[in-house]
């Protein structure tokens, strides 16, 4: 008797947890710098809530939420509901200096289109010693 219980009480604990949403971070980034595009997913179906530090986001209702410039400011825990399960919060701290190594595209322009020729500028705050810089275009 005592093992169908457990048996049952750990099936129901199982199928509950996997009924809770979650919160996903693409690309899973260490740190989160000021200027950084952040993508977050929240994984299920059904109707979609998103929360900002426990605080309801009335104009983000879609599957996923991008800040194409984080700053300081995005800093805190995002949290997603699906079906009036909530997920668990994903802390993001954002991190207001700029990292050891960026890349940047430089265009001159405010569009880029496909095809187009850009250049790419790497800022090094220690040098370039060490440091190896690759492009790939066309999978090569």
């Amino acid at each position: 008797m005592k093992i169908l219980f457990f048996i049952l009480t750990a099936f129901f604990a199982l199928a509950r947890s996997q009924q809770n949403p979650t919160v996903t971070m693409y690309p899973e980034f260490n740190q989160v710098f000021s200027g950084d595009t952040l993508v977050l997913t929240c994984s299920g179906s059904g109707q979609l809530k998103w929360f900002f530090n426990n605080n309801l986001t009335k104009d983000q209702t879609r599957e996923t939420w991008t800040i194409n410039v984080i700053s300081k400011n995005d800093s805190g825990s995002y949290q997603c509901e699906r079906n009036g399960e909530k997920s668990a919060p994903k802390d993001v701290t954002v991190l207001d200096y700029l990292p050891v190594a960026s890349l940047s595209i430089k265009s001159g322009r405010a569009v880029i289109n496909r095809g187009d020729s850009v250049v790419l500028e790497l800022h090094v705050d220690t040098g370039l010693l060490d440091w190896r810089c690759r492009v790939y275009k066309g999978g090569r």
